[in-house]
């Protein structure tokens, strides 16, 4: 599977714009003050290859391929729905890309789409 194939399933789930999802990125992001810099909680859903989609960028004080995985599980946990979650993720010299889609069973979901770096 990769980002295509996430973002086709997530085309035949509700993601419409959901303030608890948004409430809960922005508190967990709160708790990481210790390990991140900043971060920036967008939602998109207008003009993209797909729409209604949550897009984080996470700058890390140290980052590294570990720390940012552990986060990004961290935060899995924290916010997905526990009928259905699949991710991909894409990783380059200098950060990694992870694109998140969990649904309800009677789907509704969201889609996250986070650069930590």
């Amino acid at each position: 599977m990769d980002k295509n194939d996430l973002f086709k399933l997530a085309r035949s789930i509700n993601c419409e714009y959901e303030v608890g999802i948004w409430s809960e990125i922005n508190s967990f992001f709160d708790y990481q003050e210790a390990s991140i810099s900043n971060f920036d909680l967008k939602f998109e859903k207008e003009d993209k290859v797909i729409n209604n989609y949550f897009s984080l960028d996470v700058e890390m004080k140290n980052f590294d391929f570990q720390s940012a995985h552990s986060m990004f599980h961290l935060l899995v946990q924290f916010i997905e729905y526990r009928s259905a979650t699949f991710y991909v993720q894409e990783k380059s010299n200098t950060e990694v890309r992870m694109y998140l889609l969990s649904a309800t069973p009677d789907n509704k979901g969201f889609l996250l789409q986070m650069k930590i770096r």
